[in-house]
């Protein structure tokens, strides 16, 4: 896979005052959160995503139009800060949700760790019979 020194303009270093990445998609995960922070196309894809596509049905499922996809990945990828996706060049709530999820597959490796693997399946159940389990533990022990 590529390494974060391959998307660094030819001037700039990871240690520079401008460092710059040609591309968020691809990146290592260590790379875009060195700060300790979410990585701001998360950020900002989440929040338009809240703001205006949880009543869309298959927000997450429906594709947008490919073209416009591309054109906003390239927006991420020159000035990930100035892009605004309240734009109209981004009304389709569907573009920022495919070009997120184009992110999120971008990354190298998996977010969900193989050494956690059996804690997210147990968290996971008790998640989806969370009533259950809270009835079971308020019913033993009270």
């Amino acid at each position: 896979g590529a390494t974060a020194a391959h998307h660094l303009t030819e001037c700039d270093t990871p240690s520079s005052a401008y460092y710059t990445r040609r591309s968020v998609y691809g990146m290592d995960l260590s790379t875009l959160m060195a700060d300790g922070n979410v990585p701001l196309i998360a950020e900002k894809c989440i929040s338009e995503i809240e703001k205006r596509g949880l009543e869309e049905v298959g927000i997450y499922r429906m594709a947008g139009t490919g073209s416009t996809v591309e054109q906003l990945k390239a927006a991420f990828n020159r000035d990930m800060a100035a892009v605004d996706l309240s734009d109209p060049d981004w009304a389709d709530v569907n573009v920022i949700a495919d070009a997120f999820k184009q992110f999120i597959r971008s990354i190298p490796g998996s977010l969900l760790t193989h050494t956690y693997y059996d804690e997210f399946i147990h968290a996971s159940g008790k998640i989806y019979h969370a009533p259950v389990y809270l009835a079971h533990i308020t019913n033993h022990d009270l």
